[in-house]
C-alpha cells in the first residue's frame, strides 16, 4: 500500500486491498503520482482500471475490470494523448467488454488490437443422448424398467 506520493506504507497481500488499483513493476510506486495525473486525463476510464504495470521503467500497461490491457507509449504527452484517444474510441465504439483483449497504442500512427481466441463449440447435452441412441440400435434408454407392478 502506498500514499499519494508513492511512498510504501505497508506491504499487503494481493487481493486484500478491496477496490484499490494494483501497481506492478520496478519503481511503479515512485511513478504513482505521474500515473494519477495520466488517469486524470481520461476520467471515464479511471474507475474501470484495476491494475497498472510500469514496464521497462519507461511506460504503462493498464488492465481493466473487463480483462483488457492497454499498452501505452512512453513519454507523458504521448501516453496522455493515447489514453485520451482510447477513451474517445471506447465512448463511441464500446471497445471494452467486447471480444478484444489487448490494445497496443505504442505506435502513434496505428493501434494494434488482439482479439480473444475463438472457443471451440461445446457439444450440446442432446448430442450425448443422440450418440447413446445410435450405439444402442434405436431408442435411447433411461435404464428404468417399463414393467407394470
Amino acid at each position: 500500500m502506498i500514499d499519494d506520493q508513492g511512498v510504501v506504507l505497508q506491504n499487503v497481500p494481493v487481493g486484500s486491498v478491496g477496490g484499490m488499483m494494483m501497481l506492478n513493476g520496478d519503481n511503479a510506486n515512485k511513478m504513482a503520482p505521474q500515473l494519477a495525473l495520466l488517469l486524470d486525463e481520461a476520467p471515464s476510464l479511471k474507475p474501470q482500471i484495476v491494475a497498472a504495470s510500469w514496464i521497462g521503467n519507461r511506460r504503462w500497461d493498464l488492465t481493466f475490470k473487463s480483462g483488457e490491457t492497454v499498452a501505452l507509449p512512453e513519454g507523458e504527452k504521448a501516453s496522455a494523448k493515447a489514453l485520451v484517444d482510447f477513451a474517445r474510441m471506447d465512448g463511441v465504439s464500446r471497445l471494452l467488454g467486447q471480444d478484444m483483449i489487448y490494445f497496443d497504442l505504442r505506435d502513434p500512427d496505428r493501434a494494434y488490437i488482439r482479439k480473444k481466441p475463438k472457443e471451440e463449440p461445446k457439444p450440446a447435452k442432446d448430442d450425448k443422448a443422440a450418440e447413446r441412441e445410435s450405439h444402442s440400435g434405436g431408442e435411447a434408454s433411461d435404464n428404468r424398467s417399463d414393467k407394470k407392478a
